[in-house]
């Protein structure tokens, strides 16, 4: 969950090897009791949500109470009673007042309000309540009425809200479990949003405003997005990719989360599609899954890849980029910096076109360019570290800085295209085209018409020619723009190794080229590129030399013809040694 209003563009970024996780409150044991943060003692905490301050605030539902962690100290903001016999229960109940007199039934979630109150999801008391000024208030719904019913806040019904997330125009959304995404608008309205999928929402998250506003909200299955103030709603499922599944989810921007996953024991990271750049969505567990299901459970501060969760339920990103996470299993709050989440540029052309002060490189690709990738773990993540780290003995006189271009499924003549319109004198220093033959897959298809695909497809000698009428095309273009280039000339799987394109084989029924074909087009790419006189590095012979012998790990992604983390590690080495020996930018 999230406030929108906090300032989320001047967030530092940290590296994924250098992210650690620690506990910021807690000490496992059940109970209610108040101090020293990891002396301090919750029952089963559900919801998290930073303050302006950089105070968080902890819905801890089964102990009927909201804590507040500050200063290393952990203090109850309001509720209260007696763990029942079982020392892992307070019963619950229902009182407005004085906030050490209030009670709760089951507080699951809370979010901080634009006017700096603590909302709360009151989800057995069917109504949304408010803490400010040392009271508590029921701000929408009644104790009294269990339903979904819109209408003025105070005679709209709710069923089990579970948690909040303020936008920034100040409307607050409600996962409201059975029901579906509740808003609250600034004149206390409340509504229902159009269902995109199951109404089971557990969790709500909101970035930006107006027409540019983003709603994520969580459900065991999938994701619904709902984008723009006329709540237009895509769903995202665990059948569609691989996702996890969501419980509580917090926004990064408008493209990327994260969610905790109960049921795997993890925090995932999550970036939605945004064609025609990488029109997929994408989910990845920033800690380790080693079994199925609670199998998983456990307690492990550390570095984020070894540690481990016991049913994470919520997560919340402060104003710094610490981001908590609501631990109920382990009664405790962890935390950790939020790491890299650059991507590809999309429509922020801005990105490459300012910088006066960097070596601005555009790498420009295919969806093998970054799919399945953190920023850290992607080819042009790991080109520009490694450039950063050699700068001095490389002759770059300023700081590289690398943006990234996917156009998915392009074709040589779509990517040509895009450089010539959108690459303006003095937008890069360097273009690098990660080039593969899915660009002359890409080709032939596009050359056929009708609606059944009816002419045939180009032929080898008509792809090839197209390919070097590109580069010259290219060379051209660059010389006009003051741009230098170099192609990294990336290896098909099907040429490296036989269960590379496994999936390629399974269920494609008229495959691009065999096994052997691959292999000679790839070389002749290279051959074609060799010719032109333009700076390249081509890693096929590497990468057929590490299938060979006994490798660790896969260099594409099992059963999905792109390449895997591992592979763009390898890449990025090669390239890394070609540019660094060729040194482009001294051309």
């Amino acid at each position: 969950m999230l406030a929108a209003f906090f300032p989320f563009a001047a967030l530092l970024a940290v590296a994924l090897a250098d992210v650690r996780v620690t506990t910021l409150a807690g000490n496992g044991v059940a109970g209610v009791v108040d101090g020293p943060a990891t002396q301090a003692e919750f029952v089963m905490p559900s919801g998290v949500a930073w303050g302006p301050g950089g105070e968080l605030y902890v819905a801890d539902s089964a102990g009927q109470r909201i804590r507040i962690v500050a200063h290393g100290f952990v203090g109850t903001l309001a509720g209260g009673g007696a763990l029942l016999a079982d020392g892992e229960h307070v019963a619950g109940g229902y009182r407005d007042g004085v906030a050490s007199d209030a009670r709760f039934n089951r507080p699951f979630g809370v979010a901080v309000g634009p006017d700096r109150a603590v909302y709360v999801a009151d989800e057995f008391n069917h109504c949304i309540r408010r803490v400010a000024g040392g009271r508590v208030t029921t701000f929408a719904g009644s104790q009294e009425r269990k339903g979904s019913v819109d209408g003025p806040r105070d005679r709209a019904s709710f069923s089990a809200p579970k948690a909040l997330a303020f936008d920034g125009d100040g409307n607050l959304y409600v996962a409201d479990f059975n029901v579906g995404v509740r808003m609250i608008a600034r004149d206390g309205s409340v509504t229902t949003l159009p269902a995109s999928g199951p109404k089971t929402v557990s969790g709500v998250a909101a970035f930006g405003r107006g027409p540019s506003l983003v709603v994520y909200a969580a459900e065991l299955a999938g994701l619904a997005i709902y984008r723009g103030d006329a709540h237009v709603a895509q769903y995202v499922s665990e059948a569609t990719r691989p996702l996890g599944f969501p419980y509580g989810v917090a926004a990064i921007d408008e493209q990327q989360a994260l969610f905790a996953d109960p049921r795997q024991e993890t925090v995932r990271f999550f970036r939605a599609g945004d064609p025609p750049f990488y029109p997929g969505a994408f989910s990845r567990a920033l800690t380790p899954i080693f079994e199925a299901g609670n199998l998983s459970a456990g307690f492990a501060d550390g570095p984020l890849v070894e540690t481990r969760f016991d049913a994470p339920l919520a997560v919340a990103i402060g104003p710094d980029g610490t981001v908590a996470v609501a631990d109920a299993g382990n009664r405790r709050i962890r935390v950790f910096p939020l790491m890299s989440t650059r991507r590809p540029v999309g429509a922020r052309i801005d990105e490459f076109t300012s910088g006066g002060d960097a070596y601005r490189i555009v790498v420009i690709g295919n969806s093998n360019a970054f799919d399945d990738a953190l920023w850290d773990d992607s080819f042009s993540g790991l080109l520009e570290a490694r450039l950063s780290a050699d700068r001095a003995s490389i002759g770059l006189t300023k700081p590289p800085r690398v943006s990234l271009v996917v156009i998915a499924s392009a074709s040589l003549s779509e990517t040509l295209d895009y450089i010539d319109n959108d690459l303006v004198a003095g937008s890069a220093d360097l273009l690098v085209w990660e080039l593969n033959l899915s660009h002359l897959k890409s080709e032939i298809d596009r050359s056929k018409t009708g609606p059944t695909g009816g002419n045939p497809a180009l032929d080898e000698t008509t792809v090839v020619e197209r390919a070097r009428a590109t580069i010259v095309r290219l060379q051209k273009i660059a010389a006009q723009r003051r741009m230098k280039l170099f192609f990294a000339i990336q290896p098909s799987g099907a040429a490296t190794g036989p269960l590379e394109d496994l999936a390629l084989r399974d269920v494609d029924t008229t495959p691009f080229y065999s096994d052997a074909q691959v292999a000679a087009f790839d070389r002749q790419l290279i051959d074609l590129v060799k010719a032109s006189g333009v700076p390249y590095a081509a890693a096929l012979d590497e990468f057929i030399a590490y299938e060979r012998n006994a490798h660790p790990r896969p260099l594409y992604l099992t059963d999905d013809p792109h390449i895997a983390p591992a592979g763009n590690a390898f890449f990025a080495r090669v390239v890394g040694d070609a540019l660094e020996r060729l040194r482009p930018w001294n051309r």
